[in-house]
């Protein structure tokens, strides 16, 4: 029977990291662990000799060469630490990338081989901060549920035994093509489970892979991005909230759909004057430069209006008063009266009704849900 201890392989670029992984995790978890073993990262070469190497990886056709070699040579890094585990027979393996770092306690070698730490999108990674993930993890164990959400990154994978580890390693070999390793084992659901809280965390840095800022995959793996870092040693800021007239405090700034139109109009009367843009506007196909000049208008576009909206929002506030409950004061879109006119509920409502129609759904005769939206708190001034 396995000694129920860590074998530890880590993939960074040299041995000075390795030593410092491996001192880390010793002074902290020495009688949990067998052995540590350096793994070299993989820093592929591109050549006019080997260029169909690109062609390797299935990705998205804009991405650049550079970030197609570092994930092949993370996929051939990873063969290694696969090939390691095979080569010496052991249980109980743990392959940790040069960016995992601790964030929990390392428990003892799970029951079966799992993610120790990751980032949980929905099945369709498109759909990443568009749709809600609802799940709940318990302490250890936890069944991966690919119809709900998947586990990418794979900076801490724990796998029990040698014989999964070559199991793995002729699936990496036998394609012809591959996808990134993190996209290929979720679509191949190699890893059935993962444990929770995570155990390894991606450390604050600028990824070789994907190129990503310094924090960003940080928060993304910190306990699978279920929920937010705590920042220690850093004291939160509070803004005073500015009182407005009538007691109301945050205001909801709009744009009625003439300011709308008259954006619009106004940016596309700029392009309209362009003559380059007009002259590739005719032409039936486009090159390379039209399609960059277009995207660069197109920017512009977006620019413009932006600026435009954010000139011609109004303020809108809405309180009522101590006094006489049944009316609100009312001073924004639709009000033709003079700032802070008292209307009664019926007329406030109907020109709410009137001015923002996509906003009735959630509040329709209800004239507290429309002091909330607005801003200004269920508070009766003076």
């Amino acid at each position: 029977m396995p000694v129920n201890k860590y074998n530890i392989y880590v993939i960074c670029k040299n041995e000075e990291i390795f030593r410092n992984k491996a001192k880390i995790l010793n002074d902290k978890y020495k009688g949990k662990i067998c052995h540590i073993q350096w793994v070299p990262a993989e820093y592929l070469t591109l050549t006019q000799c080997n260029r169909p190497l690109l062609k390797k990886l299935k990705t998205l056709y804009n991405t650049k060469k550079k970030s197609i070699i570092a994930k092949l040579g993370c996929i051939a890094a990873h063969r290694k630490a696969l090939l390691a585990i095979f080569s010496n027979q052991t249980h109980n393996n743990l392959i940790i990338e040069e960016d995992a770092g601790l964030m929990n306690t390392l428990p003892l070698p799970p029951g079966k081989s799992c993610y120790m730490g990751g980032w949980i999108v929905p099945p369709l990674i498109s759909h990443t901060g568009k749709v809600k993930i609802d799940i709940s993890p318990h302490r250890g164990i936890n069944k991966i549920d690919y119809d709900k959400f998947k586990i990418v990154t794979t900076h801490a994978l724990f796998i029990k035994d040698h014989d999964e580890a070559t199991e793995l390693l002729d699936m990496t070999i036998q394609p012809e093509k591959l996808k990134p390793y993190d996209i290929f084992l979720a679509n191949e659901m190699f890893f059935k489970d993962f444990y929770y809280p995570s155990i390894f965390v991606q450390e604050s840095h600028k990824s070789e892979i994907d190129d990503k800022g310094a924090d960003l995959n940080y928060y993304r793996t910190y306990n699978y991005g279920l929920e937010k870092p705590k920042e220690k040693g850093k004291l939160k800021k509070t803004k005073r909230k500015k009182k407005t007239k009538g007691g109301g405090t945050r205001r909801v700034s709009y744009n009625t759909e003439q300011s709308t139109r008259d954006c619009s109009d106004k940016c596309t009367t700029k392009g309209n004057k362009d003559k380059k843009l007009l002259n590739i506007r005719k032409r039936k196909e486009y090159t390379k430069k039209d399609t960059k000049y277009l995207i660069q208008w197109s920017n512009k576009m977006k620019q413009c209006r932006k600026k435009c909206l954010k000139r011609t929002k109004k303020k809108i506030t809405i309180t009522k008063h101590k006094g006489s409950p049944d009316q609100v004061s009312y001073s924004g879109i639709g009000s033709s009266e003079e700032d802070h006119y008292f209307y009664s509920s019926e007329e406030f409502l109907s020109i709410m009704h009137k001015n923002f129609p996509n906003e009735i759904k959630d509040n329709k005769n209800d004239v507290d849900k429309w002091i909330k939206w607005a801003g200004a708190c269920k508070v009766y001034c003076d």
